[in-house]
């Protein structure tokens, strides 16, 4: 698991979760990590962007040592920026771009002939949403590199265009 958030140590989790109560997100995600590890998961979990290919290149090494080879890689980055067109900046366009549209391309770049690539996109690539014409766009692109990667050797390449989700994700 990547993010570009820190998260506590796996020793640290009890205490952080005892001392910032049950409603702190950092907590939630913590409840959620045990959870799964209750049911059997070993997780990594690492801290970086995925668009940072230095960074990347690491966490794929290190992911690599620890379980061998990975087959399946699911991209959930991004950013989003609510904002009248007139008003958005390079900065602030590059800033939604870099997760969906960067950290595709890093991915691919390091994970060629990963069995499955699943990237969330956004049903806003289609339906658009008022302030959202950069983040529309970058899933567009998801949309398009997943139906490109799809017809290389490796076809299991999909883009799920996800809608608003409750509690989580970019809503």
């Amino acid at each position: 698991l990547v993010g570009r958030g820190r998260i506590p140590s796996r020793p640290d989790w009890q205490s952080f979760i005892a001392s910032h109560g049950s409603t702190d997100p950092t907590s939630q995600k913590l409840r959620k990590l045990l959870e799964l590890e209750a049911l059997g998961a070993e997780l990594l979990i690492e801290s970086g962007d995925v668009a940072d290919i230095v960074r990347m290149r690491e966490i794929v090494a290190h992911a690599n040592e620890r379980f061998g080879e990975i087959h399946g890689v699911f991209h959930v980055a991004g950013a989003i920026d609510d904002a009248p067109i007139q008003t958005k900046t390079q900065a602030s366009i590059e800033a939604v771009f870099s997760p969906k549209v960067l950290g595709t391309k890093v991915l691919d770049e390091l994970l060629p002939d990963v069995e499955l690539f699943a990237l969330f996109s956004s049903n806003s690539s289609a339906l658009g949403a008022a302030g959202q014409i950069d983040y529309a766009a970058a899933s567009a692109f998801v949309d398009a590199f997943a139906e490109s990667r799809a017809q290389r050797a490796r076809p299991r390449t999909l883009a799920i265009g996800w809608s608003v989700w409750r509690d989580a994700g970019l809503a």
